[in-house]
């Protein structure tokens, strides 16, 4: 029974900080697009001074954000069914 608490209890923390930090991110829209633009241009890369795949197109950033957003959400999301299913298994259970 501790077992399934645990898992319930985890996956709320969990499912709560990801749909937090999407929600930080689209709230300060433009300051998470300038860290973006930062980090995917390989600004001030001084331990690999030689990269792959610097992006210097706004729209790749646009498209990166987007991904992690919606990654964020879903693994929040996700974390959220794992809690019902837990709570469901914990109430059925003899």
């Amino acid at each position: 029974m501790i077992d399934r608490l645990l898992k319930a209890l985890f996956a709320l923390i969990l499912g709560a900080m990801a749909l937090l930090y999407v929600m930080h991110n689209i709230a300060n829209i433009e300051a998470a697009q300038a860290i973006f633009t930062y980090v995917t241009s390989h600004a001030d890369q001084e331990a690999y001074p030689v990269t792959l795949l610097p992006v210097a197109s706004p729209a790749l950033v646009v498209v990166a954000m987007i991904v992690v957003f919606a990654l964020e959400i879903g693994a929040g999301v996700l974390l959220l069914i794992v809690l019902n299913q837990c709570g469901e298994e914990a109430t059925s259970a003899p």
